[in-house]
């Protein structure tokens, strides 16, 4: 790993014990900070975690004039001093949520040129449906080199129907029609909680949406939306996360706030594995045998199990008894992880898959050996919930370990090192030596 990166340093073998509040959901906040941009008022968000990729996305607006007041997790941004629509080609765009400023600019501003999006390196992730659906409402987009550049005299309601039903593409185009003229109806429209999340806000907003919860999602556009203050939702993907993290060190965590709702797939999996889960209304509590059971499963589009959970599952298998598989259906490269998490010996071996993903690329099946007694390594974080595997198999590995490039992590989990920590665990953030983003 390169000399200046942040790492942890990680003591694995021992059981976590006690309690850990979630954070606000990462994939519910960022479309919301996008958000703002329908709206000339102040919108105060609230449970905002405070995690690289928020920040990112915050300086993005920035630039475009959006006002921006932090304290803690509280969030007010105002996009009333909106003074371009341009952003400069020299901003290093590290996020990908920035693609979610095109539906707000457009509807509102009529132009929108922005860098394309970055984020984790896990495959070609497709925003073609987004570009479709905004030249159904009437846009003229341009794809250029590192560019996307949008025009249009005003958007008017259309009928538009996913290939997939795509996460962001439904909220950017959810945002777009908002303020479009007439009505728009966006079909096969995805399911994800934080969909809801957006439209409970944008109903506060004064949006006119029906559908709330169904893949079919009517929007009655409105002239201007007002301000609000909107609590984001609990992050259910940092919830599946410390329950594999107590399950995988033998541990008994309570995971207050969350919600097995959220998760019904992924329930269904660890409950198959062997995995104790006891849910009401105040929170989870996990705790597992002295045996875990290999159990395979297959990504999809929600309800069905995340994509962005396969990898700290990949790494709670490799320590259960026989042998499991998981099945990627959505993204291409999303085992970028595994020869990182193989140096913990963990095992786990790629093969094509004899399928295409949704992105139309080769998928990939992961075999995991299983009863594997992990041992400490050193390993490098190349995107988010990779890096979340990574510490996972940290620890349970007996001996140390130290993960690199953990700004990648913090990308998604705001001070995760500090909940393993109030759990028993013993983790240890080495700063960078050289003044990075880590």
């Amino acid at each position: 790993m390169a000399a200046a990166e942040a790492s942890y340093l990680v003591e694995g073998g021992i059981p976590l014990r006690g309690e850990a509040a979630l954070q606000g959901a990462k994939n519910a906040a960022l479309p919301l900070l996008a958000a703002s941009l329908l709206t000339d008022q102040e919108m105060v968000l609230t449970n905002v975690p405070r995690l690289q990729d928020t920040l990112d996305l915050g300086r993005f607006l920035k630039l475009l004039g959006v006002t921006i007041r932090r304290e803690g997790t509280r969030v007010a941004v105002n996009a009333g001093t909106v003074k371009q629509t341009v952003v400069p080609a020299s901003f290093n765009n590290r996020t990908r949520h920035s693609l979610l400023a095109l539906g707000p600019l457009l509807a509102r501003f009529g132009a929108a040129e922005i860098s394309l999006p970055a984020g984790c390196p896990i495959g070609d992730r497709r925003f073609d449906y987004h570009l479709e659906g905004f030249a159904r409402l009437g846009a003229k987009i341009e794809v250029l080199p590192n560019r996307i550049r949008g025009r249009a005299d005003g958007l008017a309601g259309a009928d538009y129907r996913f290939p997939y039903p795509s996460f962001s593409g439904t909220l950017n185009l959810l945002f777009a029609a908002a303020l479009a003229r007439g009505t728009t109806v966006l079909r096969n429209a995805a399911l994800n909680p934080e969909v809801d999340d957006a439209v409970a806000c944008l109903i506060a907003m004064g949006a006119k949406v029906a559908g709330k919860g169904t893949r079919t999602l009517r929007v009655e556009g409105v002239k201007k939306l007002r301000g609000v203050r909107h609590r984001v939702m609990e992050d259910r993907i940092e919830l599946f996360t410390l329950l594999c993290a107590g399950a995988i060190t033998g541990g008994e965590v309570f995971v207050r706030g969350g919600s097995l709702s959220l998760l019904a797939a992924e329930t269904a999996a660890l409950a198959g594995a062997g995995v104790d889960l006891r849910g009401d209304r105040s929170g989870v509590a996990v705790s597992r045998p002295a045996r875990l059971r290999g159990r395979s499963v297959a990504t999809a589009a929600y309800p069905g199990f995340h994509t962005d959970n396969q990898p700290v599952y990949c790494a709670l298998m490799a320590r259960a008894q026989g042998e499991s598989s998981i099945r990627e259906t959505i993204l291409d490269n999303r085992f970028a992880y595994v020869p990182e998490l193989n140096r913990f010996g963990a095992g786990v071996r790629v093969e094509e898959g004899g399928f295409l993903c949704v992105n139309g690329r080769p998928g990939q099946i992961a075999r995991i050996p299983g009863g594997k007694a992990l041992r400490g390594a050193q390993a490098r974080a190349e995107d988010i919930r990779g890096g979340a595997a990574l510490l996972l198999a940290a620890l349970s590995a007996a001996g140390q370990s130290q993960i690199g490039n953990v700004y990648q992590i913090e990308r998604g989990y705001a001070d995760l090192p500090r909940k393993i920590r109030a759990l028993g665990g013993r983790v240890e953030r080495k700063p960078d030596e050289g003044g990075g983003p880590g």
